[in-house]
């Protein structure tokens, strides 16, 4: 599974889950592959004629699963007795705000897709998946 995104000068490249990237938990790894999934469905959707519904469907999907992916794994911290837990799901609860307000942003047509898009390719995917989630792979697998 491999995410297209724009990098910050702008070039498109890809990010892909790689094994590095991976928890091992099925459901972790599972949540992650569907969020690559549904930006790789964003990148490719943006430039269709007529396509603003079924982008801003594919946002709320996007947004759906970020709220449930983020509480499931929130619960599996805990029950994990991660000792990161709280500071994480305060990472979590900041990257929901902040997708929601730039979600607000677009729909009122403030920030455009392209400035959205990076923010949920580059700081939710990437950013948070292969530096903040890093961490309790490491922790799991000890």
């Amino acid at each position: 599974m491999l995410i297209l995104c724009l990098q910050k000068d702008g070039k498109v490249y890809a990010v892909k889950l790689s094994p590095d990237n991976l928890s091992g938990i099925e459901m972790i790894d599972r949540d992650h592959e569907l969020l690559m999934s549904i930006c790789n469905e964003l990148f490719e959707t943006q430039n269709r004629l007529g396509a603003h519904d079924q982008i801003e469907a594919l946002l709320k999907r996007l947004l759906d699963h970020l709220e449930q992916h983020f509480k499931s794994e929130e619960d599996f911290h805990r029950g994990a007795g991660y000792h990161k837990a709280q500071s994480h799901q305060v990472e979590h609860r900041d990257l929901l705000i902040k997708t929601r307000s730039l979600m607000g942003k677009h729909k009122n047509g403030i920030l455009s897709f392209g400035d959205l898009y990076k923010f949920i390719a580059l700081e939710v995917v990437k950013e948070h998946l292969e530096i903040q989630d890093k961490d309790f792979h490491t922790f799991i697998k000890k």
